[in-house]
């Protein structure tokens, strides 16, 4: 199951997503930075390999359509590599740790 914490604009992610709690209870903390009046958002995936097709949909929800700006940043470099083959590098600003 997947850590969740969360610091003024930064959501730390711990483990991999493989679950819908685990997409929920990222969910509900991006949604809750943004309820909150955040603008920019960070997303830290410290250690996860890949992440779900939920989770991206709903990153570009908030781009695209909540005109948030995003960024991330991977602890694990498959996890970039991922982000590069699905051409979403430039779209969530992906950075490496």
């Amino acid at each position: 199951m997947a850590q969740v914490s969360v610091e003024e604009n930064s959501v730390k992610i711990k483990g991999n997503i493989k679950s819908i709690d685990d997409y929920l209870t990222v969910k509900n903390s991006l949604q809750e930075l943004v309820d909150s009046g955040y603008r920019s958002i960070d997303i830290c995936f410290l250690d996860s390999v890949s992440i779900t097709s939920s989770i991206i949909g709903y990153m570009l929800k908030l781009i695209n359509i909540d005109k948030i700006e995003l960024t991330v940043a991977a602890g694990d470099k498959k996890l970039i590599t991922l982000m590069e083959e699905l051409e979403l590098h430039n779209v969530f600003s992906v950075r490496e740790l």
